[in-house]
């Protein structure tokens, strides 16, 4: 410091020859004591800490030399220093300064900051365009400046060979020395940012004298007193520059939080604005701009060179801005793709894609909320795994994530297609029910909803090369006005509650909440009036006759439907019928509402053959204890007489044989409907209630096998099980051998249904081919079928 003032000081204290002996005698000291300290910075690092500061110390041994040759020609050249090739000798320790700069070592080192996010110092991505294209506007701006300051002048000074070569290199490579360090500052901030400071300052400081002394040889000016002012800058820059290979690292905390991180750049060790390195390069644009703006108001004319590199950087200003926007405009896509994908993940179970909790629970609590202000029905259904700690254990981890993305698949399937599933933790899954329609009572559909769940649990899943029957504990709770609720909290814990009560049963059941009446009594009640109603024909509300498709199944054509009893309306979820007929035994009204369905469903069949646009015929359930009664052939023949219908046009299914007492018995009574031209089918064979002696002893053309022999086939994935699949062969093979055709139930998955066909069943029936339907609806569900009509060979 002292060396500096006293450079500054000389031009004020002496003059003559005694200025020329200090000003050599503080060059001297100046250059010598940087290149001391130059050494000390270099001898005291390794690596690559060492070769920056041994470049830089290099280019302070040449300013050494440097001085001493001014000191011995200057005075003795009567104070004149001519640009010929030597003197662009010292255009050699720019080359080492400048590659000393772009061996700073950079920020890198500290991206393992856990306070930082990806970048350095949680500074926004800066795409490579547009670091060269600010890189462009530095070198533009700081080339439009020289050229004002030094080149302009250079070039109209008439020199040329030598002279004019060394004359510009000195201006340029400053130029290229403070763009280097302006671009290094803004786009690869140094760890020592400190140093770079130094060094920067250091190097302009040392440009300004250079350039300047350069001009006034050129304009031969360069003696003593004009060139004095200068002599000062030549003395302090080795000196700042020689600080900056000695100055030492700033310390950082390493409890820095990221807010802190993200306001305090570490190449500058202070707080500052984390975006100021976007700005950097528009500080010499800044000086460009006001600089020709100057000397348009001083009526200086802008022509040749300044005017092409004014409109160079113009243009280059203009194309980074058409970047940034560009870049812009894309970041906003991103961002918003990103917050998408962030809600997604906040609000849905990685593993399965379900819904998690936090989702569940907020539609849970919107629901609860509309039950409490207009009195909506909300049902919620808890499903638990049963045993699935022991797939952990025995197959690993990986197995029971299989297990649970299996799971969730079949859930999705088991429900309507506006229940809420959700998966809120391990092998918890929840149910939320959409809203039934009026025509359906919310009990009922629950009860449906739960026992298709179970249902779809009963197959066995493949895990890993190992088959496991894993099965399910359902708890059932609904809120309505019998058991209101106030908060989503208390309805989930009742259905928590049900499922444990049917963990602590048999497992893989269903239980419902006891503070609601089960579905079974409102199912009682609805079948007190069920005999009158279809009597009457159907009503919103009441009970009608469902119609299910039943279709061949090589080419997808509708040959017959089966009637049921379902719930009138646009309810999608009938109550099951045999639920209704359990009902209908406990009050004695089964055989009156047999009666009434099949004369409903004769009824109905010429109407539905002409909405299907098919001669389909019509299969009924005949109960197993009115095979063996004579009273069954007076009512079909009565029923086909009152409405005017072929007896080829019936079919009775019979299910359940294996209740009835004596099959021999019942057989003369079927024999006498197969006469008169009804078909008789067995249904429901390979059922626990089944009986196989009725192959041989009841006069059959149709069997129809139990869902359960195809359970095995619903997944393309899954293998099929080796007994069932054996049992399933052997009954297609005894049906065919006997000149029966074979129909299939429960298909509800496109490779069940491709297994079967190459099984050899010829007809089928189930969700996926069509639900049932009422009459109004059914034309509206099923696909559109040939007019070809049904041969006799099809037993349907």
């Amino acid at each position: 410091m002292l060396l500096a003032l006293t450079a500054v000081l000389v031009p004020v204290l002496f003059g003559g020859q005694s200025m020329l002996i200090a000003q050599s005698a503080v060059l001297s000291c100046a250059a010598a004591a940087a290149a001391v300290v130059g050494a000390v910075g270099v001898a005291r690092t390794r690596g690559r800490e060492r070769l920056w500061r041994a470049l830089l110390e290099l280019f302070l041994i040449f300013v050494v030399f440097g001085a001493a040759d001014w000191t011995y020609r200057y005075p003795r050249q009567h104070q004149t220093m001519p640009l010929g090739p030597a003197e662009a000798l010292f255009l050699v320790p720019a080359a080492l300064a400048l590659a000393g700069l772009l061996w700073l070592p950079v920020e890198s080192g500290r991206r393992d900051d856990p306070a930082l996010s990806p970048g350095r110092e949680g500074r926004p991505r800066y795409s490579d365009a547009l670091v060269v294209l600010d890189g462009l506007v530095v070198v533009a701006s700081m080339l439009l400046i020289v050229w004002i300051a030094a080149l302009g002048r250079i070039v109209g000074s008439g020199v040329h060979g030598w002279p004019f070569v060394t004359a510009m290199a000195f201006p340029l490579w400053g130029m290229l020395a403070v763009t280097e360090v302006v671009l290094l500052g803004a786009f690869r901030p140094p760890r020592n940012g400190r140093a770079l400071l130094l060094i920067g300052l250091g190097l302009a400081i040392q440009i300004l004298p250079d350039s300047a002394v350069v001009i006034l040889t050129l304009h031969r000016a360069q003696s003593v007193e004009t060139t004095a002012p200068y002599w000062a800058g030549l003395a302090i820059a080795p000196l700042l520059i020689a600080l900056g290979l000695v100055v030492p690292e700033r310390r950082r905390s390493p409890q820095r939080t990221r807010d802190q991180a993200l306001i305090t750049p570490s190449w500058l060790g202070r707080p500052s604005w984390p975006w100021i390195h976007v700005y950097v390069p528009y500080l010499p644009l800044t000086v460009t701009v006001a600089i020709i703006l100057g000397l348009a108001a001083s009526g200086a004319a802008l022509g040749g060179v300044l005017l092409y590199l004014a409109l160079i950087l113009a243009m280059l200003v203009a194309f980074r801005q058409l970047v940034t926007v560009a870049q812009n405009v894309r970041l906003l896509v991103e961002v918003q793709a990103a917050q998408v994908r962030l809600r997604y993940q906040a609000f849905h179970d990685l593993l399965t894609g379900l819904p998690n909790r936090a989702y569940f629970t907020g539609e849970l609590e919107r629901a609860v909320g509309e039950h409490r202000s207009v009195g909506r029905p909300v049902t919620v259904m808890f499903v638990d795994l049963d045993d699935f700690k022991s797939v952990n254990d025995t197959l690993g981890h990986a197995a029971g994530d299989d297990l649970l993305a299996g799971v969730a698949d079949r859930l999705r399937g088991a429900v309507r297609g506006n229940d809420l599933v959700a998966r809120l933790g391990g092998d918890e899954f929840a149910v939320l029910l959409a809203e039934a329609d009026q025509a359906c009572d919310p009990a009922i559909t629950a009860d449906r909803v739960g026992q298709k769940v179970l249902a779809a649990m009963g197959p066995a899943f493949s895990l890993h090369g190992h088959r496991r029957n894993v099965h399910a504990s359902v708890g059932l709770a609904m809120a309505d006005s019998e058991a209101p609720v106030e908060v989503a909290e208390q309805l989930l814990h009742r259905a928590d509650s049900a499922m444990y009560a049917a963990k602590r049963g048999a497992k893989g059941g269903l239980v419902r909440d006891h503070l609601h009446r089960p579905a079974a009594v409102r199912i009682r009640e609805v079948s007190d009036s069920a005999v009158a109603t279809l009597a009457s024909g159907a009503t919103m509300g009441s009970l009608a006759v469902c119609y299910q498709p039943i279709r061949c199944l090589e080419d997808g054509r509708i040959v017959a439907v089966e009637a049921s009893l379902c719930r009138a309306g646009s309810c999608d979820l009938a109550p099951p019928a045999p639920d209704l007929l359990t009902a209908a035994e406990r009050d004695g009204s089964t055989d009156e509402l047999h009666n009434r369905l099949l004369d409903r469903a004769c009824h109905d069949l010429r109407v539905v053959r002409q909405r299907l646009r098919a001669p389909v015929r019509l299969h009924v359930n005949v109960p197993p204890e009115r095979v063996d009664d004579e009273a069954l052939a007076d009512l079909v023949r009565e029923s086909l007489r009152r409405h005017h219908l072929n007896a080829h046009a019936l079919v009775l299914e019979i299910a359940s044989a294996a209740r009835v007492p004596d099959l021999a018995t019942a057989r003369p009574y079927l024999e006498q409907l197969a006469r008169m031209g009804v078909r008789i089918a067995l249904d429901d064979v390979g059922a626990d209630d089944s009986s196989l002696g009725a192959l041989h002893k009841w006069p059959l053309t149709l069997i129809k096998l139990t869902p359960e022999l195809s359970a095995d086939l619903l997944a393309a994935d899954q293998p099929a099980e080796r007994r069932l699949r054996a049992v399933r062969s052997a009954l297609i093979g005894i049906a065919t051998a006997t000149g029966m055709t074979v129909a299939a139930d429960g298909i509800v998955t496109e490779p069940q249904l491709a297994a079967l066909r190459t099984a050899g069943c010829e007809l089928g029936q189930g969700d996926l081919l069509g639900p049932p339907q009422t009459l109004p609806r059914l034309a509206r569900t099923a696909s559109p079928v040939t007019t070809t009509s049904v041969s006799p060979e099809h037993d349907s």
